[in-house]
């Protein structure tokens, strides 16, 4: 066992003498992360000559292609196919005046402008006698300057004025630099002079061949002069500046940090600043190394033209870090930890352990697993090492060991407590802890929710937590408690555990955002509350109230009081800044499920661990972008036809408008009362006609952020249409289908990569116009005609309800006056002749029956007369004709009729009084005939639209029951049911009959 050891201990001296080290580039790392566009992202050509940035805040390009302008993710290009106006497709040079006219000039083309969002040409008739500008400026005066081949010419109001020049003085090539005090600079192959008061004055004689010029802040002139170099024009006279070394300049830029940025024609782009010299070239991201001019945009971002590598954006780097191009041994770091001397050690996956150490990578091979996920350094003590295959490796001064362990194979986190025990979660053994030499084992067995262990914390009230795959626990004097979904965890997948400074713990999940613990539950934050990303791997806090987080897309960093307060409930969204690969993260994706991942140096800078490297981020020096973006309406589509912005449709094609500078305002065929058709960009106080019969309606919008416009966000609503503000993310376009005819006001907002928000927008008003089927007269005309439609029915209704209550009338005076007086005349003839003496009694008895049958004729027909009659229709009619039968009938005993406090109802259809009726008839002649009673007692009540008759009295009774199914029953409770209500009998042999009839009236 011994000899197995000494040759151990061997092949580790062996490995560790055979560890490589490299000087870590970090320190002197770029300061600038290069971007370029290209043919494949939209620019026609890839020969940037020229840059501006206008007021407004876009950004312009000059090309052997025409003219571009851009707003950070789409070009739109001016040629001579859609601008007549441009002259020639080859753009040499670009200026903005004062005024915000933006002056164009061309190879062969002459000069041309842009204002108010219409373009015109410069003619020669106006003083210009040259086609080819290779240099715009403007004096202090307000003075435009032009240079070109044939001279150098200034303008006089709308015209201009060739300058003669002295002898000696650059008569060919010309270019013209604004200075301070109305002064210009000029400089060709003659050299470089200062033009003031109408003279000039030499400078650097004899420094023929002067390629580029620029004049600082300060008044200094910074010139570049042909196999000489870099020259400073100023108080202390003439100084070159032999140290900075290139081939050609072709530009010079005065940064307002102080930089000199030099664009050369084969070296590509050099920053120099206090003596010391950056090249950017094609291997750090240039798509070519011949550039041709550089600008500074008012966000701080660099901008370089090339010829043949198209657009190129240098921004400050965010976070800096170590790659295997830095001399990690992987690119893959899965753990980090402070070594006992202010060292940094580094574990990979695939490549060992690496020390990082006075600006130096030292990499370490040993014979043990390459995956190395897990470290932690005692101080004054041993480095402990976990592997993915060989478990927990021990290594101090010059011996590395093995030691026995229960920990298994896979080691995924380990961490030291405050009693400087040592606490080791395995991939598949559980938690173990190892005190005093002695180990000690915590499985399922005893509590723990999953046997492998992502991450450990000790809190300040010395409470151990550990993160598994199945949920939180949480360890205190040896009892674990278990925290889940149903405690509040938004998944229990968990990742990362961190407690700040307050004392809140707060735990990254895999899937579920971020958590936080307070006060006995759990609050969770997501991308629903603006975080960029729900796999939280890493947790930091910074010395300025930040805390950062690392996940699946990228660094995130957030204020933690926001983060409380929305936890809370108090905030909606937080602000989170996102850092990635546009910040100079290689890769965004951060290592999770291993500990530690992340850590915070002694002098507050933070490491995480990524796939792509070591990334290195000092809070201290994070910058924040203030600028507030502009925001333009740039398009508006009708049913996917387009008006505004930069296009408008006049004859079914699209054509820019081009005019004079003195053009009035025109209207386009779809109403866009403005300026002219890219006005909806440059003004604000607009109206929108939008046609009948619009089913869709788009704009489409941008904001002008160069640093980071891909994360630049976007909400609108449509005032009148919209019950809120609407978050459309990074979208640049709204969408509405079948908008309402009325006013409305489009309004949309922005923020910047920082969250700078510009809360006043870009707004247009829009008009939707009605259809003729839409408008207030046709709604009136219908209206009308609709209320005439129901009067003449109703007049027609009534006419026939009069016709019909004449018919009536007439039939039951027919009745009354034809068969009424027949059956009397019966009546009276059978009576009459049953006096005749000698009479048979078979004679008599049939004359009793005719009297008889004639008379309830004449009885029914009454009742007939009486319901045809419309005179008779009401509720008290029914009612009196009601106490009129009772009367009648019943008139040899006691009747008592009562019918309190009846509601008047005019008129009741007749077959709800024919019902009521003779159901009346039935109940009474039921009891003259079988009841035998002497007192019979009938009442009416009415209760809303009920109306109750109740008929009650003392004859014989009998059984209900036996009597059920008789025909006058049947008859009785088939009314009851016509009349939408029911029949009550209640009846006892010797205690007479109580008879409750319900009806609903009509």
């Amino acid at each position: 066992m011994r000899h197995w050891t000494r040759v151990f201990v061997a092949c580790v001296w062996l490995a560790v003498s055979c560890g490589q080290a490299s000087a870590a580039t970090n320190g002197v790392q770029l300061e600038y992360i290069v971007r370029a566009w290209q043919t494949e992202d939209g620019l026609p050509q890839n020969s940037v000559r020229c840059l501006v940035q206008t007021r407004d805040g876009y950004l312009w390009l000059g090309t052997f292609d025409g003219l571009v302008r851009f707003d950070g993710v789409r070009f739109t290009t001016f040629t001579l196919a859609n601008v007549p106006e441009l002259r020639s497709h080859h753009v040499n040079a670009l200026y903005e005046d004062r005024h915000g006219t933006l002056w164009i000039g061309t190879e062969m083309g002459g000069l041309s402008y842009y204002e108010q969002g219409r373009f015109g040409t410069v003619a020669n008739t106006d003083g210009l006698s040259t086609d080819t500008i290779w240099r715009l400026a403007e004096d202090a005066t307000g003075t435009l300057w032009v240079g070109s081949p044939d001279g150098l010419f200034h303008s006089e109001g709308r015209r201009f004025r060739k300058l003669p020049l002295p002898k000696g003085s650059p008569q060919g090539i010309v270019n013209a630099q604004p200075g301070k005090n109305g002064q210009v600079w000029l400089w060709g192959d003659g050299g470089v002079y200062l033009l003031q008061n109408g003279h000039f004055i030499r400078y650097a004689a004899g420094t023929n061949g002067v390629t580029a010029l620029a004049v600082d802040p300060t008044g200094e002139v910074w010139c570049w002069v042909n196999r000489l170099g870099l020259l400073q024009i100023g108080k202390a006279g003439v100084t070159h500046h032999a140290e900075v070394t290139g081939d050609w300049a072709t530009s010079i830029l005065c940064a307002r940090d102080g930089a000199l940025w030099l664009g050369d024609r084969s070296r590509g782009l050099m920053r120099w600043q206090a003596g010391q010299t950056h090249v950017y070239t094609t291997a750090d991201g240039l798509a070519a190394n011949e550039i041709t001019a550089v600008m500074e945009d008012r966000e701080g971002n660099l901008w370089a033209g090339s010829n043949g590598g198209g657009l190129h954006r240098l921004r400050k780097r965010m976070v800096h870090g170590y790659s295997t191009r830095d001399g990690l041994s992987s690119d893959d770091v899965m753990s980090v930890c402070a070594g006992s001397e202010g060292q940094v050690w580094v574990g990979t996956f695939g490549g060992g352990l690496n020390l990082l150490e006075a600006g130096r990578i030292r990499h370490y091979q040993w014979p043990y697993s390459g995956n190395v996920v897990a470290l932690c350094q005692v101080p004054n003590g041993p480095l402990w090492v976990g592997t993915y295959a060989h478990g927990l490796v021990r290594w101090q001064g010059d011996q590395l060991t093995k030691p026995e362990n229960p920990c298994g194979s896979i080691v995924r986190a380990l961490y030291r407590d405050r009693r400087g025990r040592l606490w080791v979660g395995s991939g598949m053994n559980g938690l173990h802890c190892l005190d005093d030499g002695r180990w000690t084992t915590y499985s399922t067995t005893e509590g723990l929710s999953h046997q492998t262990v992502t991450c450990l914390l000790e809190d300040r009230a010395g409470q151990m937590w550990i993160g598994t795959p199945q949920g939180l626990n949480r360890l205190t004097d040896g009892r674990f408690t278990r925290f889940g979904r149903t405690h509040g965890l938004p998944v229990e997948a968990i990742h990362s555990l961190f407690e700040d400074l307050a004392g809140t713990l707060w735990v990254g999940t895999s899937g579920g955002g971020l958590a936080r613990y307070r006060g006995g539950r759990f609050s969770s934050i997501t991308t629903r509350h603006g975080l960029a990303n729900d796999v939280i791997a890493q947790i930091l806090e910074d010395d300025f109230g930040f805390l950062w987080l690392g996940s699946n897309g990228g660094i995130m960093r957030a204020a933690r009081l926001e983060l409380n307060d929305c936890a809370d409930g108090k905030l909606a969204t937080v602000q989170c800044f996102r850092y990635g690969h546009a910040e100079g993260l290689l890769k965004a994706e951060c290592a999770g499920g291993y500990q530690p991942a992340c850590m915070k140096a002694r002098d507050g800078q933070l490491r995480f661990c990524t796939v792509g490297g070591l990334v290195v981020v000092d809070p201290a020096r994070v910058s924040f972008n203030s600028v507030v973006p502009p925001v333009f309406i740039e398009e508006v589509r009708i049913d996917k036809e387009v008006i505004g912005g930069q296009w408008s449709v006049a004859t079914g094609r699209r054509k820019p408008e081009v005019s004079a500078l003195s053009q009035q305002p025109r209207t386009t065929n779809h109403g866009l009362r403005t300026a002219d058709p890219s006005a909806i960009a440059n003004r604000k106080s607009q109206m929108l006609d939008v046609p009948p019969r619009t089913h869709r309606l788009e704009f489409h919008y941008t904001a002008l952020t160069f640093t980071a416009p891909e994360r630049a966000r976007f909400r609108y609503r449509l005032d009148g249409w919209d019950k809120g503000w609407i978050d459309a993310g990074t979208r640049r376009a709204a969408y509405y289908t079948r908008v309402a005819p009325g006013s409305y006001l489009f309004r949309v907002t922005a923020c910047n990569d920082s969250g700078v928000w510009n809360e006043t927008g870009a707004s247009l008003g829009v008009v939707v116009a009605p259809a003729f089927h839409q408008t207030w007269w046709f709604r009136l005309l219908v209206a009308v005609a609709v209320g005439g439609l129901v009067w003449g029915l109703f007049q027609l209704r009534v006419s026939r309800l009069k016709q019909l209550a004449r018919l009536r009338g007439r039939i039951a005076g027919d009745l009354h006056d034809e068969i009424g007086s027949n059956l009397g005349g019966i009546i009276l003839l059978s009576e009459l002749t049953q006096q005749t003496p000698a009479l048979p009694p078979d004679a008599q008895s049939s004359l009793q029956e005719i009297n008889a049958t004639a008379q309830r004729t004449a009885s029914a027909m009454r009742d007939i007369v009486w319901f045809l009659n419309p005179d008779f229709d009401t509720l008290a009619d029914m009612v009196a004709r009601m106490r009129e039968f009772a009367s009648t009938l019943l008139s040899g005993g006691e009747c008592e009729f009562t019918a309190p406090e009846l509601a008047s109802v005019p008129s009741l259809p007749l077959e709800f009084r024919r019902n009521v009726f003779f159901a009346f008839k039935e109940i009474l002649h039921n009891i003259v005939k079988h009841a035998g009673a002497t007192r019979v007692s009938i009442q009416l009540e009415q209760a809303g639209r009920q109306l109750t008759l109740r008929v009650r009295d003392n004859g014989r009774g009998f059984d209900p029951t036996a009597a059920s199914s008789g025909h006058g029953l049947r008859s009785l409770r088939q009314r009851a049911a016509d009349l939408g209500g029911q029949l009550a009998l209640d009846s006892e042999p010797g205690k007479g009959t109580s008879v409750t009839l319900t009806a609903m009236l009509p």
